[in-house]
Order: C-alpha cells, then structure tokens, then sequence
C-alpha cells in the first residue's frame, strides 16, 4: 500500500484514492461489528475492540466520550452519504437512545459504564459531575447529540444537547472544566478543554451549515452561540499556550506560562497541537475574512512548530510528547511489564527476553490522522510547501507502522520508540471509535478531494 502514495500531495487523484479507500474501510468495520455481534441489551455501540487482537476486552465497560464522538461522525457519514442510509441511521439511533437513558438513569454522562446497566462504574476515570460542570465526555456527548439531533430532526437530543452547551460555556468560564477525579491547582489551565470545545464547535457549526444553508435567515441565528464561544476558546488558547515570537505551543499553563515537570520540561503534546491547528482551522470558516485569515496564519505556523518537534528525525512517525524547548522525547508511559504488551520477537529482540517495567516513548495512532486534516486547510497560502511534505510523512507513517490486518487494516493505537511495532498500550482508554480516523480522513477528502 505504501507503494501507492505519490511523492507529491499535488497529485491529489491519486492520494484521495488511497485515504478513500480506508476512510470506508473504518466505516464498514464498525457497521459489521454492531449489526453481527453487538449483543441484545448492550448500552455502548461496541467499540471495546483490541486494537491489536481485534477482539472484545474482557472488561464490560462502555465510554461515554467514545460513544458520544461517534454518535456525532455516525450521524455526519448519513447527511454524507457515505454509506447504506438505513445501516447509519440504526447504529446512530441505538448511540443517541442509550446515550437518552444514560443521563436519564445517572443525571449526566459518566466517562465509564457499565455496558448492561447503564450505570457509572467503580472506576477511577469517573468524576461525578454537577450543575454547572462540564467534562470531556460531555463535550463529545454534546457534539454527538447536536449533531444526531440536526441529520435526523430529534428534538429530544437537541434540547439536552443545547443543555449541555450552555454548562459547558459556564464551566469554562468559571474553571469548573474537571478533567480528572481533582480540578487542577489554582491558577493552572490546561488547553485541552478549550481545544476539545473549539473542534466540538466546528464540527456542529459545519453539521449546521449544511442542513440549513449559510446562507439561511435561520443559520446566523442559531450560529451564533457556538461562534461567540468558539472565538472564547480560540482567544483563551492562543493567549495563555501560545508563544507568537516562534509558535511554540504547550498543554499545561501556571498564571500563563508553561508548567514545567519535574526534570524541568514544558510538555507540549504535537498530537494536540495539531489537532488545535485543525479544529481552529475549521472553525477560522465561521468568522469575519479579516479575522480568518489572521487564524489560518497563526495555525499554520503552529501546525509547521508541532511537526518540526514532534516527528521522529528518521520515521514517519510523530511523538506523544516533547519537551517545548528542546524537541526531546519525553518517556510518558511506564509499563509494569513489557512482555504483556509487545510481540514475542519485540521482547526477545528489544528487551532480552526479561519482563521488566519500561518507561517509554510513544506514536500514537491519532496524530497523523489529525496531521491530514489540519494539512488539508493549512497547505493553502503555505509557498514553502512544508505543510504538504508533512501530509505526505503522515500517511507513508499510517500505512507503513499502524495497519494491522487483524482488524481488516484498522490502526494499532500505539507504536513504541525504538522498535517501532505496536506496544498495546492506549493512548487514552482501551477502545477503537470512529472520530479521529474516519472523521479526520473525511476532512481531507472534502478539502483536497478531486
């Protein structure tokens, strides 16, 4: 497959083929696997899949991020077209009923449930949420159910998604985002909800754009709350993790500079970064010329910042985390015993046959994903041509590391530094899901489609 990518992203006929071709194929995974094996009774839409052996986890758990986000790319590929019409809208449709009951049955959406019951398990990723408090899985939740309720005309899951906008508007602003089971100290922010909102916004704004029209007497109307949050969440990111002298970007902020860790790093994840340039990028079509054209600029050059420092020197691959200032891999996982987590010939060749705990570096699945989008955008007005060769490091990187013909050519979710195979460990929670990858390859095929 690697053979067939073309050595420049002008030749756009033939690298849409190749990023078609597995754009479907992630969509037809899915599809088979809830209609031939989803048991009667289950509350999540079975995404608890390996991304190594291809099979269920032995835990019955579904996540509420997971299901939201595809509930809202489910509901898109249907307005799309890309696929059968009544096999999307059954899979949406049982998404946004179990999603109903679960804040029916719990009062909001716990990160992690039982898969019979419904209910919010024993398990430390929840965080119990009140008035007022928002979370990631909110987000993806909202997205999903604004988006559902658009295609399909469901008032139900517009009204509770629009309920869940206006807690996420006032978390954000009063600093009651709770990313974990803790808030953060006072005075330290992360970036990751503000851009997890941004992309949640640009996806609905897009969703809306396209039922109703830009055009519409009803588009600016009903617009306009996610675009005056939108432009928040932009002007909070590029004021408090953003350095505009040389585009350097950073996850974590103390009273607006970069938190450093213990060995003194300021950690910048290039996956987030950008997947910020993306969603900004998408969500820079909503605004006023002037102001668009500024965001493209200033993402361009972020995107160009992230890909020089996260890129392995001599692979296609892009690192999990680096150190802002000098480019180093930082070792964000500690593995209590490698030999559960790699293959047999890894362990032998790379770690002496001895299980061992590892502290590693990883390549996680999702960043050249979100690499194609943002590059999709931000390759117009770039004369160096660098966001283009980039594009191209990205999918050489996905064709030739990730694809595990287990899960018909589906991506391994983690590549480990050094031996460059898959160590199953994943890069948030143990499930395969439809947003990054379909999603992410959808919008390189709109933007540079031929």
């Amino acid at each position: 497959m690697v053979g067939n990518i073309p050595g420049n992203l002008a030749v756009d006929a033939a690298l849409c083929q190749v990023i078609n071709g597995y754009r479907a194929n992630y969509l037809v995974f899915f599809l088979r696997r809830f209609e031939d094996e989803c048991p009667p009774g289950h509350k999540g839409g079975w995404f608890n899949i390996s991304s190594v052996t291809g099979r269920p986890y032995d835990h019955r758990c579904c996540y509420s991020w997971t299901d939201g986000r595809s509930l809202g790319e489910l509901s898109v590929s249907h307005l799309a077209g890309l696929a059968a019409p009544d096999r999307l809208e059954r899979y949406a449709t049982h998404l946004r009923d179990v999603l109903l009951e679960r804040h029916a049955l719990n009062g909001y959406f716990p990160h992690v449930v039982g898969d019979e019951t419904n209910l919010a398990e024993d398990h430390p990723m929840n965080v119990y949420l009140g008035a007022g408090e928002s979370s990631f899985s909110h987000v993806f939740v909202l997205n999903g159910l604004l988006q559902y309720g658009l295609v399909f005309g469901d008032g139900q899951a517009l009204a509770l998604g629009r309920h869940l906008l206006e807690e996420l508007e006032q978390a954000l602003q009063e600093d009651r985002f709770l990313e974990g089971a803790a808030p953060r100290p006072s005075g330290q922010r992360a970036q990751g909800p503000f851009m997890i909102s941004l992309g949640a916004i640009a996806d609905v704004l897009e969703t809306l754009a396209r039922k109703l029209g830009r055009d519409s007497e009803a588009f600016p109307r009903d617009a306009e709350p996610l675009v005056s949050l939108g432009k928040r969440c932009l002007s909070y990111i590029l004021g408090a993790h953003h350095r505009a002298e040389d585009h350097a970007f950073w996850e974590v902020s103390q009273n607006g500079e970069a938190l450093r860790n213990d060995q003194g790093q300021a950690v910048t994840d290039p996956g987030h970064t950008i997947e910020f340039t993306g969603f900004a990028a998408r969500f820079a079509a909503f605004l006023e010329p002037e102001q668009r054209d500024e965001v493209l600029r200033t993402c361009r050059a972020i995107l160009l910042w992230a890909a020089r420092s996260g890129f392995h020197p001599t692979r296609d691959l892009i690192y999990k985390n680096v150190d802002r200032d000098t480019g180093t891999p930082i070792r964000n996982e500690m593995v209590p015993d490698i030999s559960r987590v790699v293959s047999r010939e890894v362990f032998a060749r790379h770690f002496g046959g001895t299980s061992q705990p590892v502290s590693i570096a990883t390549f996680p699945w999702w960043v050249p994903m979100e690499l194609l989008a943002a590059a999709s955008i931000l390759r117009h007005g770039d004369g160096s041509g660098e966001v283009d060769a980039f594009a191209l490091r990205a999918v050489r990187g996905i064709f030739e590391y990730y694809r595990n013909e287990r899960i018909d050519g589906l991506c391994y979710q983690n590549i480990g530094d050094g031996f460059f195979e898959y160590i199953d460990v994943p890069p948030a929670t143990a499930t395969l899901d439809l947003m990054h990858s379909h999603r992410s390859m959808r919008v390189f095929l709109r933007e540079v489609g031929v």
